[in-house]
């Protein structure tokens, strides 16, 4: 990538790097002792090789799995600058052509430094891997990850955008954005969302442990709990993200599924662990227009644990008393 051994990285010249780094190939042949076939088919720029598709359509016909490598060129600075977020529209093509020839899984890496439009990639795809700008020496752990000797547990650091619309705006959301004036779900759907992320486990979790469904806004506290079992097959690194949503907030639009806590825990196969959080006023507390902190009495939040996911699990408390804004 940029600003590595030169401004702009390699730009497709590898010999500066002088055999230090593996590639995506190496690193498959470097975990399973087998050299996949490798087809390049289409170019950074999304233009397709002489007789490209020809040779691609010959290669899936009779494989099981096809890993896909999407992604852009390396750059720098203004060298880096798009008028649109699309990846090269002979990448998509690629995937597409890959379906239309084979009934394999198609398992689609991600290797960019920003998050470019996928279109229907991800529905031809049995899975995704956003590898982000992983560097040269990348190539090892990512087949750690697509054989099974690393089990992920990363989550989404921003939210990716599905359309342009959707690109300026990398983590808030307003609640009108999830829920519409009828009371059903809104029109926002983001390829994926802030914080989703899966791993190879089966987890599960139960339902939340609340000390209390009243937060005193004067000297109160909130204790959450709740236990989290890895199932199995493998052992996992979980991670537990803790969203806050404000129904209503007088004056203002409260912010949708805002991140006040986490945790990441080491399980076993078949161990379960109870992981706790604690929610005070100031957890609660927003700017107002008068520059001044501000926590809304006789208002209900709900809480969300792992939003996004299949094993979302909500409760809800209300708040009391007389919020006094103390600096600390």
């Amino acid at each position: 990538g940029g600003w590595s051994l030169r401004w702009r990285g390699s730009e497709g010249d590898d010999s500066w790097y002088g055999g230090r780094g593996t590639t995506v190939v190496e690193g498959i042949e470097h975990v399973t002792g087998t050299r996949p076939n490798y087809i390049s088919g289409v170019d950074i720029n999304g233009v397709w090789e002489e007789n490209g598709k020809e040779k691609l359509a010959a290669a899936v016909q009779s494989v099981d799995k096809v890993i896909v490598c999407l992604g852009e060129d390396t750059y720098a600075e203004f060298g880096g600058n798009l008028d649109e977020l699309s990846l090269p529209q002979g990448q998509i093509d690629l995937v597409r052509h890959i379906a239309d020839n084979s009934s394999a899984d198609i398992i689609t890496l991600l290797i960019q430094g920003r998050p470019r439009l996928l279109k229907n990639v991800p529905t031809l795809s049995s899975a995704v891997i956003n590898c982000f700008l992983p560097g040269p020496w990348a190539g090892i752990p990512i087949a750690e990850v697509l054989y099974g000797m690393t089990n992920p547990s990363g989550r989404m650091s921003f939210t990716y955008p599905r359309y342009e619309l959707q690109s300026t705006t990398t983590y808030w959301q307003g609640i009108y954005n999830y829920t519409n004036i009828s009371g059903g779900s809104s029109y926002y759907n983001p390829e994926w969302a802030f914080g989703y992320g899966l791993g190879y486990s089966d987890i599960s979790y139960s339902d939340i442990f609340l000390s209390s469904d009243v937060l005193d806004l004067e000297d109160g506290s909130l204790t959450v709990k709740i236990k989290v079992t890895n199932h199995g097959p493998y052992d996992a690194k979980e991670p537990i993200l803790l969203y806050l949503t404000q129904q209503v907030r007088p004056g203002y639009v409260p912010d949708a599924y805002r991140l006040k806590a986490f945790d990441k825990v080491d399980l076993a196969v078949n161990e379960s662990k109870e992981v706790s959080f604690v929610i005070t006023k100031q957890g609660l507390e927003y700017y107002g227009r008068d520059l001044q902190k501000h926590v809304d009495s006789g208002v209900k939040f709900t809480i969300t644990i792992n939003a996004f996911l299949d094993h979302e699990k909500t409760a809800e408390f209300s708040t009391s008393g007389q919020y006094k804004f103390a600096r600390n």
